[in-house]
This record gives C-alpha cells, sequence and structure tokens, in this order.
C-alpha cells in the first residue's frame, strides 16, 4: 500500500514488469523507473506529474503518457520505435532519447523545449523539430541521420532562433544551407559528414564551424564576420580564399588537405595556422600581424615560404625537403632553424629579435639577407655561400659557424664581440684576416692556408685548430692567452716557432718536424702529443709540468733522453728503441705503453708509481724482470717469444698474454692460482675490484690437480664436498678454443634444476680482444658476495651444479676448472683437490669480521 500523500517515487534496478494505475496518486510529482529492464508497456495518466526518467528500460517499446505538468521526460536506451505524444507535454524542457535505436523518424514541436538529445539515435533517418526556446540539440553519432526538417535530401533547419550550439557529427546529411534561420547560432560541428560536398554558410553569429574529415568536401563558402575557429583538416578543398570574410579568425586548421597547391592568405587577426601533411602545396604566403605559429611539418613539395608576422615567434621545418626559397619578417623571431634544407636557394629574414639563426647543411643556399642586431649565434655550416656578409651587421653575435663552406677563398673581418670561430672543412680558404677582440675559439683545420700572422689581433685566444692545414710549412706563435694549440695533420710543417706561456695542450702528430723546439718557451704544457711525426730521431726533453707523452708510431725515434717531474702517461709504442727504463726521471709515471716495439727483447726495471704497463705485439720481447709494487694492468700479448712470467705484484688483477705461445702452462697456471690467492686479501680490504680482473694465456686442458673440471658447459659437485658456510667464492678457469671470440660470461649455481645463485647481470668488459691463435685459459675470480641471493635453501647431501655461459654460446669452450675459496680462521684457503689446498696464513681484518 502507498500512501497517497507521496509526491516523488524510485523504483530504479527493479524487476518489475508492469505500473500500476497512477490515479491512485494523486499527488506524484516525480516518477523514477530507470534500469527496469521488464518492463515492456507503459500507460500514465497524471495531473502533477513533472519528472519522468525511464532510462535504459531496455525493453520499453510503447508508451503513452498524459501529463500537462511535464517537464522533464528520459527515455533513453529504450526501445520505443516512435515519440508521437509531446504535444500531450506543453511545459516539456528537456526530452532525452539518446540510444534509442529504433527510432527511425521523428517529430517534435514544442513551444516551450530547450534541450533535445538525440544522439545515438543510429536508425533516425528524418527529423523534424520546431520550438521557440531550443538551445542545445544532440545528433552526434546518427549515421544514418539524411534531413533535418528537410525537402528532398536538404537540411532546413526549422528551429528556435535561439539555439547556440548544434552537432552533426558523423551523420549522413549531404548539405546544410539553413543556417541564416538560426541566428545566434555560435558553434557548428560538421566533423566525419562523409558525405557533404559543398557547403554554404552565411551567419552573423557562427564563431567556431568544424568540418574535419569531411572527405568529400571540395568547395565551401563561408561569410561570418564572428568566425576566430575554422576546421578544414582531411577535407578535399583545393584552396581557401575566403579568409578576408572572417576579419576576427585567429585558428586556422588545414592539416592533410592535400588537394591544395598554393596558399595566400592575409589576416590581421590570424594566430595559428596548421598546414602539416598538406603533401601538394607548393606556394605559402602569409601576412597576419598577430601569427605566432605556424607548422609546417610533412610537406614534401613546398617550394617557397613567405611570412610576413609582427608577432612570429619560431619557424621549424621538418620533412620540407623541396624548400627553395623563404622569406621572414618579424619583430619578435627569435629562432629560425632550416638545418638540412639541401634545396634552399634564397634567404631572407628581417627580424629585430632574432637571436639564432641555424642553416647547417643547406648544400644549395647561396644568398642569403639577414637584418638582425641582436642575433648571437650564426650557423652557415655546409652551405654555397661565397663570402660572409659584413659582419658588422651583427654587432652581438658571439658564435660563428661558416664549416664545410667549400666555396669561400677568402675571409676579411673584424667584431669585438665575436667569442667563436668555425670554419672547418673550408678546403677553398687560403686568406684570413681577421681583428677579434674577444675572440677565444678559431678552428681553421681542413683549411688551404699556408701561414697564420694574426694572432696579435686575436689577444684572448685560447684555442687553435689547424689540424690538417697541409699547405703550412712553418709556423711562429707568440701568445700569452693560447692554452690548446692543434696541428695534427699539418704535414707539410717543418719548423715551428713559439713563445706561448700559458699553452697547456699541443698536438704535433703527423708533422714533418724533424725534433721538438725548446720547452722553456711552454712553461705550462702538460699535454704533448706526436703522434706518427716519422722525421724524429731523437728526442731530448725536460720539464716540471709534463703530464702526458704520446710518441707512438715515430717509427725513426732511436733515442729519447726525459727528464719529467710530474708525467703520468707516456705511450712509446711502434719506436724503434731497444731497450726502456723507467728511472728517476719519471717518478710519477703511472701509464706506460709500448705496443709493438719490436725491437725490444729485454725488460728490466724498477717503478713504484706505474700501473698500467701494455706491451702488446713486442713480438721480439723474451724476457721481463720489473719489479712494480702497485701494477694493475699487464698486457704482453702477441708476445710470441716470450717464455715466462716472473713474481707478479700482488696489486695486478688483469693480466693478457694472448698468442705467448712459449709460455710453459702449468708453471703459468699455479702462479696464477698463488697470486689470485694472495691478491683475494686486496680485494677483501677494498683497495681494487678484484672481481673486474681476469689472467688469460695459451693453456689446452686445465692442470691436471684440479679436483672439479669438465670438458661441458657445467659441472656437478656432490654437495659434500663444499662447504658452502665458510665459502667466499672461487676461481674458475676457461679453455677457449683457437680463433674464438666471447666478450662477457655468466656464472650460475643449481641444485636439483633449482637457481641458488647467479652473477648479477653479464660483465661487459672485453675478455678477448684479438684472435687466438691457439687454445687459452683464462682465470677469473668469482667473489661469493656478487652472487644475488640465495633463493632456496642449500642441501648439504645434493649435487651442486655450477653453469657457465659465455657471450650466449656454449660451443667456444674446451672446459671449465673450478677451484673454490674458502675463509677459515686462519686465512683464505684455494682447495685444489680433496688432498691439496693453498693456505693464506696472514688474516686481514676485515676477514675476521666477515666470518663471524
Amino acid at each position: 500500500m502507498v500512501s497517497e500523500e507521496i509526491t516523488e517515487l524510485e523504483l530504479c534496478g527493479t524487476a518489475i514488469t508492469s505500473f500500476p494505475s497512477i490515479s491512485s496518486l494523486p499527488k506524484l510529482t516525480y516518477l523514477y523507473l530507470s534500469d527496469c529492464k521488464e518492463i515492456e508497456k507503459l500507460d500514465l495518466l497524471s495531473k502533477f506529474l513533472k519528472k519522468l526518467k525511464f532510462s535504459h528500460c531496455s525493453s520499453l517499446k510503447d508508451i503513452s503518457v498524459v501529463s500537462e505538468e511535464i517537464i522533464i521526460f528520459e527515455l533513453c536506451g529504450s526501445s520505443i520505435t516512435s515519440f508521437s505524444s509531446i504535444s500531450s507535454f506543453p511545459k516539456l524542457t528537456y526530452l532525452d532519447l539518446s540510444d534509442c535505436k529504433e527510432i527511425e523518424r521523428l517529430n517534435v514541436h514544442a513551444k516551450s523545449l530547450k534541450e533535445l538529445y538525440l544522439n545515438g539515435c543510429s536508425s533516425l533517418k528524418k527529423i523534424s523539430v520546431a520550438s521557440d526556446e531550443l538551445t542545445r540539440l544532440n545528433l552526434e553519432g546518427m549515421s544514418n541521420l539524411e534531413s533535418l526538417n528537410v525537402n528532398s535530401r536538404s537540411l532546413v533547419l526549422v528551429v528556435s532562433e535561439e539555439i547556440t550550439q548544434l552537432s552533426l557529427t558523423s551523420t549522413a546529411i549531404t548539405s546544410f544551407s539553413s543556417i541564416s534561420s538560426l541566428p545566434k547560432l555560435t558553434y557548428l560541428d560538421l566533423s566525419d559528414c562523409k558525405k557533404i560536398e559543398r557547403l554554404g554558410l552565411h551567419s552573423k553569429s557562427l564563431r567556431k564551424l568544424k568540418l574535419s574529415r569531411c572527405s568529400s568536401l571540395k568547395e565551401i563558402s563561408t561569410v561570418s564576420e564572428e568566425i576566430i575557429g575554422f576546421e578544414l583538416c582531411s577535407t578535399s578543398i583545393t584552396s581557401f580564399s575566403s579568409i578576408s570574410s572572417f576579419p576576427k579568425l585567429t585558428y586556422l586548421n588545414l592539416i592533410d588537405c592535400k588537394e591544395i597547391e598554393r596558399l595566400d592568405l592575409h589576416s590581421k587577426s590570424l594566430r595559428e595556422l596548421y598546414l602539416n601533411g598538406c603533401s601538394s602545396l607548393k606556394e605559402i604566403s602569409v601576412t597576419s600581424d598577430e601569427l605566432i605559429r605556424l607548422d609546417l611539418d610533412r610537406m614534401s613539395k613546398l617550394e617557397s615560404l613567405k611570412v610576413n608576422s609582427r608577432s612570429f615567434i619560431n619557424l621549424y621545418l621538418c620533412d620540407c625537403s623541396s624548400i627553395k626559397e623563404i622569406s621572414v619578417t618579424s619583430d619578435e623571431l627569435t629562432t629560425l632553424a632550416l638545418e638540412g634544407r639541401r634545396k634552399l636557394e634564397i634567404l631572407n629574414v628581417n627580424s629585430r629579435s632574432l637571436i639564432r639563426l641555424l642553416l647547417k647543411g643547406c648544400s644549395s643556399l647561396k644568398e642569403i639577407s639577414v637584418v638582425s642586431k641582436e642575433i648571437t649565434k650564426l650557423s652557415l655550416s655546409g652551405t654555397a655561400i661565397t663570402s660572409f656578409l659584413s659582419i658588422s651587421s651583427f654587432p652581438k653575435l658571439t658564435n660563428l659557424d661558416l664549416e664545410d663552406c667549400k666555396e669561400i677563398k677568402r675571409l676579411d673581418f673584424h667584431s669585438k664581440s665575436l667569442r667563436e670561430l668555425k670554419l672547418k672543412g673550408c678546403s677553398s680558404l687560403k686568406e684570413i684576416s681577421v681583428a677579434l677582440d674577444n675572440l677565444t675559439i678559431l678552428d681553421l683545420s681542413g683549411t688551404a692556408i699556408t701561414s697564420f700572422l694574426s694572432i696579435s689581433s686575436l689577444p684572448k685566444l685560447t684555442n687553435l685548430n689547424l689540424k690538417d692545414c697541409k699547405e703550412i710549412e712553418r709556423l711562429d706563435l707568440h701568445s700569452k692567452s693560447l692554452t690548446t694549440l692543434i696541428l695534427n695533420g699539418c704535414s707539410s710543417l717543418k719548423e715551428i716557432s713559439v713563445a706561448l706561456d700559458n699553452l697547456i695542450e699541443l698536438d704535433l702528430s703527423g708533422t714533418a718536424i724533424t725534433s721538438f723546439l725548446s720547452t722553456s718557451s711552454l712553461p705550462k704544457l702538460t699535454n704533448l702529443y706526436l703522434k706518427y711525426c716519422q722525421e724524429i730521431e731523437r728526442l731530448d726533453f725536460h720539464s716540471k709540468s709534463l703530464t702526458t707523452l704520446i710518441l707512438n708510431g715515430c717509427s725513426s725515434l732511436k733515442e729519447i733522453s726525459v727528464a719529467l717531474d710530474n708525467l703520468i702517461e707516456l705511450d712509446l709504442s711502434g719506436i724503434a728503441i731497444t731497450s726502456f727504463k723507467v728511472s728517476s726521471s719519471l717518478p710519477k709515471l703511472t701509464n706506460l705503453y709500448l705496443k709493438y716495439c719490436k725491437e725490444i727483447e729485454r725488460l728490466d726495471f724498477h717503478s713504484k708509481s706505474l700501473t698500467i704497463l701494455i706491451l702488446n705485439g713486442c713480438s721480439s720481447l723474451k724476457e721481463i724482470s720489473v719489479a712494480l709494487d702497485n701494477l694493475i694492468e699487464l698486457d704482453v700479448s702477441d708476445c710470441m717469444n716470450l717464455v715466462s712470467l716472473t713474481e707478479l705484484p700482488t696489486t695486478l688483477y688483469q693480466l693478457r698474454a694472448y698468442n705467448c705461445i712459449l709460455l710453459k702452462t702449468e708453471i703459468s697456471q699455479g702462479l696464477v692460482l698463488q697470486h689470485m690467492l694472495q691478491s683475494i686479501e686486496h680485494h677483501v680490504m677494498g683497495k681494487f675490484p678484484f672481481f673486474y680482473g681476469y689472467f688469460a694465456f695459451p693453456g689446452n686442458h686445465v692442470i691436471d690437480e684440479c679436483q672439479f673440471h669438465t670438458t661441458k658447459c657445467s659441472m656437478s659437485i656432490p654437495g659434500s664436498c663444499l662447504d658452502m658456510s665458510h665459502l667466499s667464492g672461487f676461481i674458475y678457469s676457461i679453455i677457449l678454443s683457437k680463433s674464438s671470440i666471447f666478450l662477457h660470461i655468466l656464472v650460475s649455481i643449481y641444485q636439483n634444476s633449482v637457481q641458488l645463485w647467479h652473477t648479477q647481470g653479464e660483465q661487459q668488459d672485453n675478455l678477448l680482444r684479438t684472435i687466438i691463435i691457439s687454445d687459452h685459459v683464462i682465470f677469473r675470480y668469482q667473489d661469493i658476495n656478487e652472487f644475488n641471493r640465495m633463493s632456496k635453501p642449500y642441501d648439504v647431501s645434493k649435487e651442486v651444479e655450477i653453469k657457465f655461459q659465455l657471450n650466449g654460446e656454449e660451443n667456444v669452450t674446451k672446459g671449465f676448472g673450478v677451484f673454490p675459496i674458502y675463509a677459515t680462521a686462519s686465512g683464505f684457503k684455494l682447495q685444489i683437490s680433496e688432498s691439496q689446498s693453498v693456505q693464506l696464513k696472514e688474516q686481514p681484518s676485515t676477514l675476521k669480521r666477515r666470518m663471524t
């Protein structure tokens, strides 16, 4: 029983199949039956009912309602096929029939109706709407709509003069001509109406018009003085000449209008213009005082661009490969980037605000006219200009790039602002006359100059690059500011006279000098490069500032006498010396390179500072007798006459002896195992990262005494043979087959096919750097702490499988050996076999902490 006094009733989502006579509820004003999916038919008669909500009553097909007071009626998602009773609702203001997919025709005549929602009525073909108050009409997603109050198939709106927004997106209409009957319409969206071919619109109120993806649209005639936004992207229009009809237009979108070939726009208001993808467009001329954005991507046929706008800020061209002529006038343009426009021939830029002009790679550019007093960076690299315009036009220019401008033969300019000048690769440049008070960097590499005499006019120059200036035979430089001088590849240079008080780096590699100038004229020199100076036979050098001396490839150099108190790196690779001694004259030397010194037979010297010694390719070297307390890296690869290695310093963590075919394998393996055990102390104490180290030399088998070895890529070890509670790590040896190459290794431990441990990522250091001519053995230490934490408990009664993976391959090896390392109370112990082990008696404090 329901009280007669009830005014609001909600039965949403119930399973009722019908609704009893409403006459028993004389005061009911609100009735909500939404989501009652079993109701098929409704008959309602009431004098007071104001709101009816029957949304998503998906079975509802017939409805009869009489009530003069109804103002809101919702039937969205129902199955009704018609709605003809609207005359029964003289006060109706809101009607929602959205997603009523069975309705095919609709006649709505209501003086009070303000909002009508028909979106999603996909079967609706014809609509007639008349209402004095209608302000909102939604017709989106009506793919079969042919007419809206129509004669034939042309759209003639006969609706309220008050309507302001109209959306007909994705409908099947073919034309729209009645906008004059909508004097207050401000927004019209006809996007995706793919059957419209021609459109004529005249309106005094329309502000936004969307015609995007109307793919059949070829002609448009629109007049509206109020339009500010116009979208025509992906239409088939061939021109757009009516912009004068839109004096207030600020936004124009013509993206992917592929039929337009020429565009001439003149507007006082246009701010944004999008032309991306207009692939047939060849010529553009835009004049607009307010233009700030112009997008021109994917315009492969564009040849000419003219832009005149006082507000234009940035211009970026992407994939506009055919552009030949650009003219830009803008008070606000700050950056113009046109790199790689290979067909660009003419450029005119007028901007009082331009700061950066980037034209690198515009290889056809011959003429350039730039008016800007604010420009600071100008790149003309790779262009076809033959001379540089007067630099006085750019009073604030700091960076000028003329690299690879191969047509320039002479340069003569003066500037107080320029700081960096790049002329690299200007292969025709023979003469240069400059007066640049603040220049710090000058690159003349690869030019044809024969001399350089103007350094006095460069009082602040710090970096001078004359690399590959092959015409220079003599150089005379005096400067207090220069810190870097590059003469690499000046193959005709025989004489050099310099007084450079602050020079730090000097590169004379590949020159024809026969001797080196007095170091007294270079008091601060730290880096000296004399690579491949093949005319130098003797070098006598004394300096307290030099830290790096590179002499590799000086094939005629036979004698060298140096006193270099602070030298750190010395490279003598490929020279003809027969011996070398690190004496007190090199007290701080850490890196020594003697690669391919094929005359050296014996090395005998002592050094406490040396950490890296590279001897690979010393093919005559037989003996090495050195005392190097802090040596970290030793490379004797391809020293094919080397017979044995003497005692290795405990600091050594990397030994490369590839192709040292005379080394005795068993002696070497025993020496390495003893050394690696001693070096573990330094690793544990954090002196160096021993896990990056390895030892490589010829060998075709793991030493016979090794208890755990295999010829496969994995091995199984009985659990009882490993004391996992004291295992610190293990040394593993790998036998590499002839000519094999690999880069990194992954080690894993399994039990019962379950992974207990694995290395944390593949270590990327190169273990093999040359083709090996015989089988080789590599030793490496694996700290157990480098493994990820044990994921499963260890069972001492079961076997453990250790698996090795080299560069993702398994066929490059001939065998593996494993030597467990234990941390015991008395120190580290290396287990070779059940009956043989090596003990390191001295126990570092860090080891004690680890065991506790």
